[in-house]
């Protein structure tokens, strides 16, 4: 995705947000309701990083700690597999190239100031994430196109009892 996003949760609808827009490495990042600071835009830069707006920091596992339930926070840019990321927007994952891991909401905790951490990918809402633009030009057509490909998927399915019940299958027009 090009551009600047925010990250929500799909199961409690908050978003991921540098921990009081802080700038100096090291600071952790949790969930937040949403309020559209830079605190909480993020963007994919060329080699996969998902970088803050606010900070210029990147988000990066902690120690480049390849353990489950390792926390994650804000760092420098390097050229560690603990700060590379990519999105599969079927399941909705956030996934690192560190270890394999999902960005995770520890204990599946549902309330505001929720902590991150990397976990085995389960399916659970917990580990699945929508990637939000900023722009909401972009975030309208982002819209626009899932419905209309929801509407093509639709059409496209065999209809039955067509001619009343005359024949097998027929594709609708």
């Amino acid at each position: 995705m090009a551009g600047w996003f925010f990250i929500k949760s799909e199961m409690n609808g908050l978003c991921l947000d540098n921990v009081y827009g802080q700038k100096e490495e090291k600071n952790r990042v949790w969930m937040y309701p949403h309020n559209g600071t830079d605190a909480q835009q993020w963007r994919f830069d060329d080699d996969g990083r998902l970088e803050n707006k606010g900070s210029s920091l990147v988000l990066d596992v902690e120690n480049g700690n390849k353990e489950s339930g390792t926390k994650l926070w804000m760092y420098n840019k390097n050229d560690t597999k603990a700060q590379k990321w990519k999105y599969n927007a079927e399941s909705m994952v956030l996934q690192c190239e560190l270890n394999g891991l999902v960005l995770d909401i520890k204990d599946a905790n549902p309330n505001p100031e929720a902590t991150l951490q990397m976990w085995p990918a389960n399916g659970h809402a917990a580990q699945k994430w929508k990637l939000l633009p900023v722009d909401p030009a972009q975030n309208a057509a982002a819209e626009k196109a899932e419905e209309t490909q929801a509407q093509t998927s639709e059409a496209s399915k065999p209809k039955k009892g067509l001619f009343g019940g005359f024949g097998a299958d027929v594709l609708g027009w």
